[in-house]
């Protein structure tokens, strides 16, 4: 690393008591670059931002990061960096309420010339927000404020934008408008950009180099399309794809039980679903899988019917079609024993007297024997493993028709993995209906008679992991536009 470069940056870690957050990080970053940090849900990427803004609350920072060649940044606090010329966004828009659109720029600055309200002004039109200068962010959609939150943090002229996830929640026409702000802002002044998104597609088209994480540890760096051609980097986003299959052979298609038709579901304004429709057969494994804030979750919680969705139905097509949903989490309750977790869902459920006790003893027989020699341990004393067994053993205390598993494997160790989707196998084979919602592509497949890719809310590919070709368009779909080029 050179003194020409704008940050250097070596061996950049983070470390919360005792959980190393961030490892061994080494970047540079030049004037007029942009950036791209890549990789799954807790890969490190916001607390990588939150170590150079300053932010970074009770972490313990290590290593060094140089700026101009010559200032220690990590020794300055985060006002200071901001005069350093350092500005961020945020995963949801931080902006003024109080302020309208065109204030919250002018807050920025200590005196506002005619020259830089005329500034400023072009500013709020480059992101599309000149109509709604005067109106105040809580009468603005999400997007619109997105777009404030990044049109503020620019208003400063910036010599280096740090972006967390600005592409999250927009559509198509709002990421457009996005990309070309930024585009002409760093054409214009020479911003360096750092940014991190899920939307690969619209990250990869703007980023000159990518560096990708995988718990915390850089696994490589340079170009996007080098980046997500990595091995360890797919590995990451998609998991292991040498693994053996928890169902041996394809599973004849059962009866329809629930009919997805045509749902979408907004939050605030912002799509979280697009018009997605699908069914479930009886006796099968239903597979979706997709990236941090594809719309699965949403999906499950309306499929379990927690959720109302903004458009579209579900609908049952037998009378009385119980369902049930194990949360991303677990949400257990710690200071229960794992019989006193069981006994609280079947209560829940409308359970009691004999039959409650009853369905108590045979799930307690269902977990592994050492959950069973236990029962009166309280949850939060379990492992991982232990925890999520017990979190699906509760989800089937209601004897549903359907379970839906929302990342069952979370957090997991690689043994524990194998265990817990053998016990989700063997639960179809008995005869149960089962959705599963995942992060890691390669365990969909594993465990799927049919998946789902979602993508940005919507179904990008579907079909069987038995059919010829199925997993190869599969990958394209997850990553859309910049999947592997061998497969191109």
């Amino acid at each position: 690393m050179t003194d020409s470069a704008l940050l250097a940056i070596e061996g950049l870690g983070v470390r919360f008591a005792g959980l190393q957050a961030l490892r061994d990080v080494s970047l540079r970053v030049d004037p007029h670059e942009t950036v791209a940090v890549v990789g799954p849900n807790g890969a490190g990427k916001t607390t990588f931002l939150n170590a150079l803004s300053g932010l970074m609350g009770g972490g313990r920072v290590e290593g060094s990061a140089r700026w101009d060649g010559a200032v220690p940044l990590l020794r300055r606090m985060a006002t200071a960096r901001r005069g350093l010329g350092i500005a961020r966004t945020f995963q949801h828009a931080e902006v003024f309420a109080e302020l309208t659109v065109f204030e919250n720029l002018l807050c920025t600055r200590r005196r506002a010339t005619r020259k830089e309200r005329a500034r400023l002004r072009q500013l709020l039109a480059d992101f599309g927000l000149a109509e709604v200068a005067e109106e105040f962010p809580d009468a603005l959609s999400f997007g619109l404020r997105k777009r404030l939150d990044l049109a503020r943090a620019l208003a400063e002229m910036p010599r280096l934008l740090l972006l967390d996830e600005p592409f999250g929640g927009l559509d198509a026409a709002e990421r457009g408008i996005t990309t070309t702000a930024l585009r002409k802002v760093q054409a214009e002044h020479g911003t360096a950009i750092i940014i991190i998104d899920h939307v690969l597609e619209d990250l990869f088209a703007i980023a000159d180099r990518a560096i990708a994480f995988d718990f915390g540890v850089p696994l490589t760096q340079g170009t996007p399309a080098a980046v997500i051609a990595d091995p360890e980097v797919r590995r990451a986003y998609l998991g292991n794809d040498t693994v053996e299959r928890a169902r041996t052979g394809a599973q004849d298609r059962g009866p329809t039980l629930l009919s997805v038709s045509d749902v979408s579901h907004h939050y605030d304004g912002v799509a979280a679903l697009r018009r997605v429709g699908f069914e479930v057969q009886a006796g099968r494994i239903l597979g979706i899988a997709g990236a941090n804030g594809a719309g699965k979750s949403t999906l499950g919680r309306i499929v379990q019917g927690g959720l109302t969705p903004s458009h579209g139905a579900i609908a049952s097509l037998r009378d009385g079609v119980t369902r049930s949903l194990v949360p991303e989490g677990r949400a257990l309750f710690g200071s229960l024993s794992i019989r006193d977790n069981l006994e609280v869902a079947g209560f829940g459920a409308g359970l009691r007297g004999r039959r409650l006790r009853t369905r108590i003893d045979e799930m307690i027989a269902w977990l592994p024997e050492r959950l069973r020699d236990r029962v009166g341990a309280n949850a939060s004393t379990l492992s991982g493993g232990e925890q999520q067994m017990l979190a699906i053993a509760r989800g089937l205390m209601p004897e549903p028709d359907l379970l839906i598993l929302d990342e069952p494997a979370l957090g997991l160790a690689p043994t524990l993995v194998d265990e817990v989707y053998l016990r989700i196998a063997a639960l179809a084979d008995g005869g149960m209906t089962v959705v599963v919602l995942e992060q890691l592509l390669s365990r969909a497949l594993d465990v799927g008679d049919e998946v789902i890719v979602l993508r940005d809310g919507a179904i990008v590919a579907q079909g069987s992991p038995f059919d010829d070709g199925f997993r190869t368009v599969a990958e394209q779909a997850y990553f859309g536009a910049v999947s592997h080029p061998d497969l191109d």
